[in-house]
């Protein structure tokens, strides 16, 4: 059923905005009102930049599992059945916002059975005659309507304000699914460098379980030989080894949690049983010089909270039309007869037409604090609004200038971690060669497990950030004019 409600999610909700359409229209666009000092391109770039991307962000990854697992959370997500059904609310509402733009019509059908005593009639000689009694039956077909004629349009308005807050569920949707979309790239990353990690921390294992054994062997020999100093060094491999079986240990922990999340997140049930794959993707291409900030015209959360600010000015509107007078038709046309079959009978036929004004007077206040009410909510959402772009700037600004930097992190751990690795190589022949000593042997067996483990990190470091990247700018690096129309067909 999950399935089935998520195919048919698009066509509900086109189908509810054609039908919205015929009596609404939507609020303008309220961006203009945003003051942040918005810049044309981002500033936390190179100037030189290559072509831009022209596949979906995810697709940048090349990971053909990953964009499974995308498609199941999209169509398996929790979190996005709710956003769905908000979706299906918000437009239900839009559209009984409308309904009192056309006449209400009510049909009416009633039949009553009444008993009457005519007490002292007829006065009869000694008053000893019987109480007449009458028994009547009445029967009632009608069609009653009435009719608010919205001359001055509040409840246009008020329909508009609807079709606004439908538009800002609908992008919450969206936000929610691009939202989902990055949380199962980042599990599933650090998924598989938690792999990779526990695969390090087993070969640590046995490198100091080797180490280990050495000294052991040392120790033994040189408690006959009567030299000093090989306890605490047995002791200090004997720690090494200890703290190499918990963080195996530990790695094993971290994998089945984050399996356990990711499951949930694809509406699984969470087992840990989701297995990763051996080697995270390599790097996407470097973002391109000079990105518009337009781009960011496309995040659902800001058009969200634009469509949201542009429903406020509407129920503002809504709440100042309100001091207008009103102006009613009421209509009732029927047959009522005393037997049932005669309400076939036209000359039995009744009707009533009336209209009317109602105008306000005296509410108590109730109409002015409304107006004030609707103010303060437009400034709010004003106020959201601009803060909500403060931070969207902010956190695409912030994912491009740590582009630069993780690479540069990523280039020197790299180097770090070979020099270690070499470090360790010599250190281990030479004290196997009796020119080393195993103090030096230890610290470069250490620093070599420390330095590779520190690559792995930087690596998902930077997957994570190019996802913070896309997740900041609504989509990956290139401009679409329909891409809401081809995420509705891709569902």
């Amino acid at each position: 059923m999950r399935a089935n409600s998520v195919i048919s999610y698009s066509g509900a909700i086109a189908l509810t905005l054609l039908v919205v359409s015929c009596a609404a229209t939507s609020p303008k666009s309220s961006k203009g009102k945003l003051d942040v000092g918005a810049p044309e391109v981002y500033q936390a770039m190179d100037r030189q930049g290559r072509a831009l991307a022209d596949v979906h962000w995810i697709a940048d990854f090349h990971d053909s599992k990953l964009n499974a697992l995308v498609k199941e959370a999209n169509k398996n997500n929790r979190d996005l059945a709710v956003a769905a059904a908000n979706v299906e609310i918000a437009g239900a509402r839009a559209i009984q916002a409308g309904s009192d733009l056309f006449p209400q019509i009510n049909g009416l059908s009633r039949g009553r059975r009444t008993k009457q005593n005519f007490i002292g009639f007829p006065i009869g000689p000694g008053g000893s005659s019987p109480i007449l009694q009458s028994l009547s039956n009445q029967y009632d077909l009608s069609m009653d309507l009435s009719w608010e004629l919205d001359l001055w349009g509040k409840i246009r308005a008020g329909q508009s304000a609807a079709v606004a807050e439908l538009q800002a569920t609908q992008t919450d949707r969206a936000a929610a699914q691009l939202s989902v979309g990055a949380q199962t790239a980042k599990l599933w990353f650090a998924l598989i460098e938690t792999r990779q990690q526990e695969n390090l921390a087993r070969r640590t294992v046995e490198i100091f379980g080797k180490t280990e054994k050495i000294l052991r062997d040392k120790f033994e020999l040189g408690i006959a030989d009567e030299q000093k100093g090989l306890a605490s060094q047995l002791r200090l491999a004997m720690s090494d080894q200890a703290t190499a079986r918990e963080a195996l240990t530990r790695q094993k922990q971290q994998r089945e949690q984050f399996s356990r999340q990711l499951e949930v997140l694809l509406g699984r049930y969470p087992g840990g049983a989701l297995s990763s794959g051996v080697n995270l993707p390599q790097m996407p291409s470097t973002p391109p010089a000079g990105l518009p900030a337009s781009l960011l015209d496309r995040r659902p959360d800001l058009v969200a909270a634009e469509r949201r600010l542009a429903a406020t000015d509407k129920r503002l509107l809504e709440a100042k039309l309100a001091m207008f007078p009103t102006i009613s038709l009421t209509a009732s046309g029927g047959r009522t007869s005393n037997d049932l079959q005669s309400l076939t009978d036209g000359n039995l036929s009744v009707w009533s037409l009336a209209g009317g004004v109602t105008q306000p007077v005296f509410q108590g206040g109730r109409i002015r604090e409304g107006i004030n009410i609707r103010k303060g909510e437009a400034k709010r959402a004003l106020a959201n609004y601009e803060k909500d772009a403060l931070v969207a700037f902010r956190e695409v600004e912030d994912a491009l200038a740590a582009e630069s930097y993780l690479s540069r992190r990523e280039r020197d751990l790299i180097a770090a971690a070979k020099l270690a690795a070499e470090a360790y190589q010599s250190a281990d022949e030479e004290y196997a060669n009796g020119v080393g000593d195993v103090l030096t042997m230890l610290t470069a067996q250490r620093q070599m497990v420390l330095k590779e483990s520190d690559r792995l990190i930087i690596r998902r470091v930077r997957l994570d950030n190019r996802v913070d990247l896309y997740l900041a700018l609504g989509g990956d690096f290139k401009e679409r004019k329909k891409q809401a129309a081809a995420a509705a067909e891709e569902e």
